[in-house]
């Protein structure tokens, strides 16, 4: 994909942007325009990434509170019942003590790409890296 010198400083850095939900990357990407430094595709590939991953994270959680708000208003019993069943397997802490369904595919999903950057590869997210690969060669 893209050929850098890439740092074990970039790989910690990398990591830090996914543990702290790009808020670290966001602040590397503040001192580098300050210093005037460059970032290497390596680290604006993952800073990018975890920015745009947590925002969706937390587009797609509004939007799923905002759906279960409208479909609980609707007076019908069984529906009600049905919609709380489905939003209570997907959300509810139920697995080792309090974890649920959507917190174990985000915790693998994020072991997943922080150790693709500790090892110093572009971890490949369906729709988003694609939108960073995109943004990334037009530079």
């Amino acid at each position: 994909m893209f050929k850098d010198n890439i740092t074990f400083a970039d790989k910690i850095i990398s990591v830090l942007t996914y543990l702290t939900g790009g808020f670290a990357g966001f602040l590397w990407m503040i001192f580098c325009t300050i210093s005037k430094k460059q970032m290497n595709k390596f680290m604006l590939f993952n800073v990018l990434q975890s920015i745009f991953l947590a925002l969706f994270i937390f587009v797609v959680n509004m939007l799923l509170g905002l759906v279960y708000n409208l479909l609980i208003m609707i007076p019908i019993a069984f529906f009600n019942r049905f919609t709380n069943a489905v939003f209570s397997l997907i959300y509810s802490p139920m697995y080792f003590g309090r974890w649920s369904v959507v917190g174990i595919i985000l915790l693998g999903m994020y072991i997943y790409l922080m150790l693709f950057s500790l090892l110093g590869r572009f971890a490949y997210l369906p729709w988003v890296s694609n939108i960073i690969i995109y943004q990334l060669n037009r530079f």
